[in-house]
């Protein structure tokens, strides 16, 4: 019929603008993304074939097919604003951005359960000891010593065992005066210029890989008297009167005070 023609016709014009219009406006290998105006009658198209999507009218279901085939040729496209929008290449990456802000630490989580308790280990190789193995046994005990004030003071301590034991020394209740101690190659134990305070119990310690052992020893520190109170040299009295001399004396061990009278003179009672 003349109706059918003229459809044909139309459709004839359609497809020669669509496809005049896209390759007069294809993108080159390099371009970026750009929009192509649309000369009337292919906006019109497309807006015809937009508002007749889901309906079943033959003439717009095949132009929609024609549209379709020759957009599809593209990578991407849209129409919006009567533009053709077409992309181009990917372009190179670009730099990276500043790094953000860290965020806030997030609640601490509650305690997990208890895990179950694990395997139990394999059971060691057996190890063989010499025969002669033993712990240490102090041989030779450390004898207290007793000086004098700003002397020297030392204590010799041996001990057997196998392997041959390592000998330390310690203080009871303090330290050892580590500026004025030395222990020579045979494990002696020296204290120079000793003070008052260094007197008190001292440890010799032998240790080897089978146990420890001991053995105490004192020092004594003398000091020298020395009087703190001096009686008086020239005393007078009444016959029949009672005089009293007083006298005291500091040192270690405690000074022992006795009086005696010059010959002739009567003894202190």
């Amino acid at each position: 019929s003349s109706q059918l023609a003229e459809h044909q016709a139309k459709l004839q014009e359609i497809q020669q603008t669509v496809d005049r219009h896209l390759e007069s406006h294809r993108p080159s290998q390099h371009s970026t993304e750009t929009a192509l105006p649309l000369d009337e009658s292919l906006i019109r198209l497309v807006r015809a074939i937009e508002n007749s999507r889901g309906t079943s009218h033959p003439l717009d279901e095949h132009i929609g097919k024609i549209v379709e085939r020759q957009l599809q040729s593209l990578k991407s496209r849209c129409v919006d604003n009567e533009e053709l929008c077409i992309q181009g290449p990917k372009g190179d990456k670009g730099d990276w951005g500043p790094r953000g802000h860290n965020g806030t630490p997030g609640t601490k989580g509650e305690k997990g359960a208890l895990g179950p308790q694990g395997l139990k280990g394999a059971k060691g190789d057996a190890v063989l000891l010499p025969a002669n193995a033993n712990p240490p046994v102090i041989s030779k005990q450390p004898a207290t010593a007793v000086v004098t004030l700003a002397e020297t003071a030392s204590f010799v301590c041996e001990a057997n065992g196998f392997p041959q034991p390592q000998i330390r020394w310690l203080k009871l209740d303090s330290n050892l005066p580590r500026s004025r101690t030395s222990v020579s190659q045979n494990d002696t134990l020296s204290i120079r210029t000793v003070h008052r305070h260094d007197a008190g119990t001292y440890v010799c310690v032998a240790e080897n890989v089978f146990g420890v052992a001991k053995a105490h020893a004192s020092l004594i520190v003398q000091t020298p008297v020395s009087f703190v109170v001096v009686p008086s040299l020239t005393v007078t009295v009444k016959t029949g009167e009672n005089v009293t001399l007083d006298c005291q004396a500091t040192g270690y061990p405690t000074p022992e005070i006795t009086w005696s009278g010059l010959e002739g003179l009567p003894q202190p009672s």
